[in-house]
């Protein structure tokens, strides 16, 4: 007896390792939901290299597509200054600002962002800021907010080349602080340049230029400081008066209009947009152009990209001017004025009376026809007292 059971053991056992040995080996069936076919399945992974190489093969051939434009290695920089001299603003007393449409930038502009410069290297401060404008349009505003930032940037470049070379020689960058340091000093300066457009927090208001000086005074920790840092607005001297209304605005902090001292022969915006003159003696305002905007400290080739923008707009502005023209000219009709045409003013005038009439006639509706009848007799007693009496 001992020994069957001791044979059935054994067989078990081996029966056992055999199972366990051929489940091993057989593959396990992929789990397939209700809902899907394997059929089709195998159909989808077959299609799906092929879509992907199609597809593949669709965005290297499309050159719409664009890579992200990558940060040079100017803007790597600021951006890792900004970084690193954000926490000293917290101990600077001063804000230097100035605000401006600066379109196109100018050499006035650039006097006035140098004497500002220097006016903060003298206090020991390490950062003034410019606020622009985001205005565009086909007349004064030719150039968008950052494309005026971008050759803003290049022209502070050369500014500060400037003080440097200046305090070397002894020139008049005794103003920026002089001596050996003035170099290190500029190294770790930046100058913050805001749109009225960038977006900023809700909380700091709506009108731009409030909202981009309350930013400003942020980041020197404006709110948390007992003592508020004093705001000096570095302005031209033509439009020192335009800004008083922000003392009322910024109430807390000590306000202050710096005006610069324009010279007689100084150079405005305006002037230089009107040398680009498309088919107006334009090779002689081209060169005027280039003569103006060299003692901005811009290269040729970034002077001519400046010109091309403003060109390029002027242009487009007068294809508009000649289409709306052809336009008015095809509608047919005479033209405005013209016999059997009334004016514009005439137009007007003739609205404002049938308003007039119809106001009119509405009121006396809404009288009662007693009132409108004691009214009559009323002005008949009085206009027969008015009358003489016969004899």
């Amino acid at each position: 007896m001992e020994e069957e059971e001791i044979e059935l053991a054994s067989d078990t056992g081996k029966r056992e390792r055999t199972e366990k040995e051929e489940s091993q080996a057989q593959p396990v069936p992929a789990i397939v939901p209700e809902d899907r076919d394997p059929e089709e399945e195998e159909e989808t992974e077959k299609l799906i290299p092929a879509e992907t190489d199609a597809l593949s093969q669709n965005l290297k051939e499309n050159d719409e597509i664009e890579e992200p434009e990558k940060l040079s290695l100017s803007q790597l920089a600021r951006e890792e200054l900004r970084v690193r001299h954000s926490q000293g603003l917290q101990s600077e007393n001063k804000v230097y600002v100035t605000i401006g449409r600066m379109n196109p930038p100018t050499p006035g502009h650039k006097i006035v962002i140098k004497e500002m410069i220097k006016e903060a290297l003298s206090n020991g401060l390490s950062q003034v800021s410019i606020i622009l404008s985001s205005t565009f349009d086909d007349d004064k505003n030719l150039l968008y907010g950052e494309e005026k930032r971008r050759f803003l940037y290049k022209i502070i470049d050369r500014i500060k080349k400037e003080i440097i070379r200046e305090s070397a020689g002894g020139g008049s960058g005794g103003g920026a602080g002089g001596g050996p340091d003035i170099e290190a000093q500029l190294n770790e300066f930046f100058v913050e340049i805001i749109c009225m457009d960038d977006p900023t927090l809700e909380l700091l208001g709506k009108h731009p230029i409030v909202k981009s000086l309350r930013y400003i005074l942020s980041l020197y920790g404006n709110d948390e400081r007992a003592e508020k840092p004093e705001i000096i607005l570095t302005i031209g001297q033509d439009r020192a008066d335009d800004y008083n209304w922000l003392s009322k605005s910024f109430s807390n902090n000590t306000f202050h209009i710096q005006p610069i001292l324009r010279d007689v022969g100084a150079i405005s915006a305006t002037y230089v947009r009107g040398l680009v003159s498309p088919g107006v003696n334009e090779e002689e305002n081209r060169n005027s152009f280039f003569g103006v905007m060299r003692e901005t400290g811009l290269t040729e080739e970034e002077i001519g990209e400046i010109y091309k923008i403003i060109h390029d707009v002027k242009i487009a502005k007068g294809t508009k001017k000649q289409k709306a023209s052809k336009k008015s000219s095809a509608g047919g009709g005479e033209p405005a004025g013209g016999e059997g045409s009334a004016g514009g003013r005439t137009k007007k005038l003739r609205k404002r009376y049938k308003t007039k009439r119809r106001r009119y006639r509405n009121g006396r509706s809404k009288k009662s026809r007693s009132k409108r009848r004691h009214s009559k007799r009323h002005c008949n007693y009085v206009s027969s007292l008015s009358r003489p009496r016969s004899h």
